[in-house]
């Protein structure tokens, strides 16, 4: 888990420069970091901040049944250890929250189908978006490196 905390953390502190990712790309990063917690069946919940709507319409949209549902803020709850976003590891969040068993793909779709506050798509280009993934993909190739490397010795 020590591993993972790394590698998350040096991906907040590689987008420091990404001012609107949590204003309108906190799904699209925590997408980008559940397929890479996918790939290495590492366990999470995706956590919706501040719910407008029922867990169940959440479930809906995530399944492509509701579309442009409103969504505040959205992080992962990681191994039910920790919560992470673009800012960081936080061993806690208060309690006005939804959690939601999905896996990476259904994230993608809230990220589709949500209302987002669009200072994020209106101010972040294609290119920095494909260098959000490039360092994303970056430090997880890094640690799966780690994480052999520990298990040789």
């Amino acid at each position: 888990m020590e591993e993972l905390k790394i590698t998350l953390t040096n991906i907040s502190k590689k987008l420091l420069n990404y001012y609107y990712i949590n204003c309108g790309g906190c799904c699209l990063y925590a997408y980008l970091i559940a397929k890479q917690l996918d790939i290495r069946n590492i366990p999470y919940k995706v956590i919706i901040e501040h719910p407008y709507h029922s867990k169940k319409e959440y479930n809906n949209q995530a399944q492509n049944q509701s579309k442009y549902l409103r969504i505040q803020h959205i992080f992962l709850r990681i191994s039910d250890k920790f919560y992470y976003d673009s800012d960081g590891i936080q061993s806690r969040w208060h309690k006005d929250k939804i959690s939601l068993n999905i896996d990476s793909e259904k994230i993608l779709n809230l990220y589709t189908n949500g209302s987002w506050n669009p200072a994020f798509k209106e101010l972040t280009s294609k290119t920095r978006i494909k260098k959000l993934k490039q360092i994303i993909k970056q430090e997880f190739n890094e640690y799966d490196k780690r994480v052999e490397n520990s298990m040789r010795y």
